[in-house]
Order: structure tokens, then sequence, then C-alpha cells
């Protein structure tokens, strides 16, 4: 019998620790007489120690023991693909942060900034402690601004946007839309690399590089929330490739929070995955940068110094102290202003279209909690960089449709009720500056070419009759245009500033407080903004006694009724 008992002790203590897992509450759920003396005192000890445990942290550091412990269970056995794929839902499901999730992973794993088997290194992206003291938002604007034109020639109305956009990026959590911010030069050593270089050193996360795919942009924005700094973007879009195309449109759908998401097969069980591609970027780029790109970007132009421009070399040797101390600053700031500027509804200045508005609502948001003369400034310097005007000179086709129209005025105004095709390209040509004359590889502009431009205004030639046969009784015709086709289009994108609104929204040079109407029809206080300037700063039509006493008298026209027209149009309007 005794042999029996002891093989039966023999057994139930591999049985005992596979069931309890070494727990003594466990072991002391059979009968103690079962037990052996080594059973019996590992549970002893076990209980003992978690006495000690309750005695000495409390029952609240007890069970926050075994929740570290049931995390550390369940993403221990998960490799990286796996882990990065559950690791949002663990976090959430217990109540811990994905960071500090992803950090006791690394342990586990030993995971470090070392070189990668297939080349490379991890992306590491630290952040500094907050400034222990509140701080002024129009002193760090101002700090920053400073910092910046010390090192690269910036007008004063480029700094603001730089500046502003600096603070943004440590808020982009608080937003729905966040732009980018485009920073173009004409020619090359224009300060491009210089401001990237202090970019760099002051955004929030702030992650440089040459170049990226289209997978490591949505994969390294959902993982690690950096500002991304991208330079030489012009040569990385102007490859006509698929990964070109793909960038290009994540860059453009990374700027709303609603449409940002990029799905993708991952493992080996092609698993459908959500990243998230929404955040602040910073790219730098020569020349041309896709339309669709710069729609969605706050853009500031860079000019090479002139030799009296005076700037303080910038070199990576420079004390970073200075930098360490503006980011821990605008740490403190986010923190204690994020939501606030997030659920601000700024007022947008007149002159900005919806996507430009979209663009500046969050940095005029922070210009107003600034203060003072800041809200004031950093309207006029969105007038600046993103005023219509300056939108419409960047489409060709909006430079043809005002050409057009300064052919109809100069013809007659709104008697001339139509041009011939050949005429109208004529007509083109003779404008100075106009690049009509040379438009497709050096030679004129053409009838075909002429219509696809227009025909995305909905404007289409029509069959004009220009006379009538006497004897065959047959009519003249000829191809060309109906002033009454254009009006749409010019109303809609050609509207009239009146001829001071420049004059109303300036900032003068010692900063005074400039003049800025408000799309919503709420103007600023009258210690901030002048209330008779705000009809200034609209946009109007010309009525038809200003139109004839800009032009001068009607001369003529072409109708298409099939009647003969008189005087200089009919003659001019023949085919040519």
């Amino acid at each position: 019998m005794a042999a029996t008992d002891n093989n039966n002790h023999q057994g139930a203590a591999p049985e005992s620790s596979h069931s309890g897992g070494g727990n003594g509450k466990a072991i002391l759920e059979r009968p103690i007489s079962e037990l052996s003396d080594e059973e019996l005192a590992k549970a002893k000890e076990e209980i003992q120690a978690g006495l000690e445990l309750q005695e000495t942290a409390g029952p609240e550091a007890a069970a926050a023991s075994e929740k570290f412990r049931r995390i550390i269970e369940e993403i221990e056995a998960l490799p990286e693909s796996q882990f990065e794929i559950r690791s949002k839902e663990i976090a959430r499901r217990h109540g811990v942060s994905v960071a500090l999730l992803r950090k006791w992973w690394r342990q586990l794993h030993q995971v470090t900034g070392e070189s990668k088997p297939g080349g490379g290194r991890r992306v590491e992206l630290p952040l500094d402690d907050p400034w222990p003291l509140t701080v002024s938002t129009s002193e760090l604007l101002s700090t920053i601004m400073a910092k910046l034109r010390e090192h690269v020639v910036l007008d004063s109305g480029a700094a603001v946007a730089v500046a502003l956009y600096t603070m943004l990026t440590y808020i982009v959590d608080e937003l729905q839309l966040c732009p980018m911010l485009l920073l173009r030069s004409a020619v090359k050593r224009s300060g491009k690399t210089t401001l990237l270089g202090l970019l760099l050193r002051m955004t929030y996360r702030a992650l440089g590089v040459a170049s990226i795919s289209a997978a490591a942009l949505y994969r390294v924005v959902d993982l690690l929330k950096p500002t991304l700094l991208l330079d030489e973007v012009d040569a990385t879009l102007s490859q006509k490739t698929d990964t070109a195309e793909a960038l290009r449109g994540l860059l453009n759908a990374g700027n709303d929070r609603t449409s940002s998401r990029v799905l993708r097969c991952v493992g080996e069980d092609k698993e459908v995955v959500s990243y998230d591609a929404f955040g602040a970027k910073v790219l730098a780029g020569i020349g041309h940068i896709p339309d669709t790109m710069e729609d969605r970007a706050v853009v500031v132009e860079l000019r090479r110094k002139m030799e009296d421009e005076k700037v303080r070399r910038f070199s990576v040797l420079d004390d970073q102290g200075e930098f360490k101390e503006i980011r821990r600053k605008l740490q403190r700031w986010a923190s204690e202003h994020g939501k606030q500027v997030g659920a601000a509804r700024p007022q947008i200045p007149f002159g900005l279209n919806d996507r430009a508005s979209d663009n500046w609502s969050p940095l005029l948001a922070i210009a107003d909690l600034a203060g003072g003369e800041w809200g004031v400034r950093a309207r006029s310097v969105a007038l600046e960089l993103s005023g219509a005007c300056r939108d419409d000179e960047q489409d060709i086709r909006f430079e043809l449709l005002k050409d057009i129209r300064t052919i109809f005025d100069g013809e007659g105004g709104d008697e001339c009720k139509a041009i011939t095709t050949s005429f109208l390209i004529e007509k083109l040509c003779e404008l100075e500056e106009a690049p009509w004359s040379t438009l497709h590889r050096g030679e004129q502009i053409n009838p075909r070419g002429l219509g696809r431009m227009l025909r995305p205004f909905g404007i289409v030639s029509a069959n004009l009759k220009i006379s009538r046969d006497a004897v065959t009784g047959k009519n003249t015709v000829a191809k060309g245009y109906k002033r009454e086709t254009f009006n749409d289009a010019w109303g809609r994108y050609l509207p009239l500033p009146a001829t001071n609104v420049e004059k109303g929204c300036e900032i003068r040079g010692n900063h005074d407080i400039g003049k800025v109407a408000v799309a919503d029809g709420n103007p600023l206080p009258a210690t901030t903004i002048r209330e008779e300037v705000a009809d200034n700063c609209r946009y109007r039509y010309p009525t038809a006694t200003e139109e004839k006493e800009k032009k001068g008298p009607f001369s003529g026209e072409i109708r298409s009724d099939g009647a003969e027209s008189s005087g200089v149009a009919e003659k001019k309007g023949t085919q040519r």
C-alpha cells in the first residue's frame, strides 16, 4: 500500500505543477492528505510570499503585478509581425498605451537599434521630457522665428508660416486636417537643406529622409507618428514608376484623417491590415511640384541670399542644448494647449479657397492663441502665400481664361458676342509674355489644343455664321467661341479683386497691426482691424458701366444668328 501511495505521490507532483503552474492555491484545492511534504512546503512559501506582497505593497500593487504578468505572457510569444497587428487591441484590452506595450515587447525580445540582418538600422525616435514650467505661445513663436532667421534668409511672412508649422507638429493627434509644409526653391543653394536641418532639430519626433518608398511611408507614419522631412521630393516624384505614383497618392491622402487609412495584406494568411498615413510632413524640392500635392500644402518659396544679406552659418556641430530646450518647451505647450487648438474654428480671411482655408485653419488657431498681433499677421501671411490670385497664376488654364476675357473685352466687351477660333488664336499669340506662341514644343497653340484646355470648363466651340452669299444664299461658317459660354467659368474661376485689396491686407515693416476681412462676416475687434476695410477685401465684379469706361466704346460684334455684322468686329471675325 505504501508503494502505491508513493507512486501516487510521485505522479501527483508533475500533474500539480502542470495544472497549477506552481500556484499554491491550485495545490491546496486538492486534499492535504494527497500532498507530499515538498508540495506542502512549496505551497506555504507561495502563500507567504503573496501575503508579504499585500502587506508591503497593498492589494492594488498585487493586482497590478498580476495584470503585468498576464500582459507579458500574452505578448512574449508573438513574433514582430503578429505583435504589430495585435498591439492596439491588446493595449486597449489591458488599459495600457501602445508605446508602453511596444517597449515591453522589445525588452522581451532584446530589440535595439542595432543593425538588422538584412541591412539598415531600426528606426528609433526618442522624446524629450516636457519643460517643467508653463510657456508662452507668443514667446515660443518669437524664439522659433528668431532661430530660423538666424541661419536662413527668410522674409517675415515665410518665417511666420514655418514657425507656426513647427508648433503644429506637436499637436497632430488633436487635428482632423494636417497640411504639408512645402519648401520650394527655383535653384539650388537657396537654404533648403539648412532649413530642413533646423526643422529636424525642432519639430516633433523629426525623421529626415532623402527618399522613401510608399510601403515605408505608411508603416513608419503609422508606427512612430513622426514629423517626416522628405528632401529632393521633386526628383522622387518625377520618376514614371508605380512607386512614385503610390507615394504621391499617400502624401495627398495623409492630410485628412478621415481618408488617410491604407489597407494592405500581410503575413502568410494575407490578413488585411489598416495603416494610418495621417501626419505632419515637410517636403523640400526644386521647381515644379504636382498640383494636387501643392494644393494640400502651405508653400514657402526660398531664395538664394544676396551678398549683403548676412546669416550665421549653421553647423551640425553647433550647441544642441538650445534646440533641446525649444523641443521641451514645445512638448509642454502641446500638453497644455493641444486640445484647445484642435477644437478651435478660427476666422478665415477672404481670398483663400476652400483647400487653403483648411490648410491654414490650425495655423491660424495657434496664432490666435498667441494673442496680440499674431492673428492678423498670420492671416496676412496666409493671403500672401496661398491667396486666390496667387493660386490662379499657377494654373495655365486660368491664365487662358483670363487672356480670352481680355481679348473679348478688347473687341467690344459685352457687345462682342463671338470670336472665331483662328482670330482668337492669333490674338492669344500676340499677347506679350504669354506662353501661347510657343506652348507646344515651340509651336503656337492650335485649335485642338485650345479646345482640350477649355473643355473641362464646359466650353466648346460652335459653328459661327460669318456671312451669306448673295447669289447662292449659302452661309459662310467658321468654328469659334461664343462669349456666353465663358461667363460661367469667368464668374467661378476669375473673380475680380477690388483694387485696394492688397493695401487692405498689408503688414507694415514695423509689424504694426494690418487690416484683414474675415470670411464669416464677423470682423476682428476694433483694436486689431478697421471694420471699413472689410468690404475692400471682398471680391466683386465690375458693373457694365465700369466695363465700358475701362474698355472704351463698342466697336462691333460677330453675330451667330445668320445676320451680317458691322464695324471692325465683322472685318476681324472672318476666318483666317
